[in-house]
């Protein structure tokens, strides 16, 4: 069944999904550092840089939790 979807810049959906594509091996980098725990268990989580890791800390006391 063919998309009849278009953009507001003249794009249809297919010819978004493969300029998105493009970009699917692309992994965002962020410094590593204390950060609001994703899994919204703890106030913090400690990020490597390139993973989650065990390390959380509530009201400012450290332990682990494994992600």
């Amino acid at each position: 069944m063919p998309r009849e979807l278009r953009l507001a810049d003249g794009l249809d959906i297919d010819e978004l999904e493969e300029a998105l594509g493009k970009f699917k091996d692309v992994t965002a980098v962020w410094p590593a550092g204390w950060l609001a725990d994703p899994t919204g268990r703890h106030e913090l989580r400690y990020w490597d840089g390139t993973a989650w890791t065990a390390h959380v800390s509530d009201t400012g006391a450290q332990s682990g939790d494994p992600v």
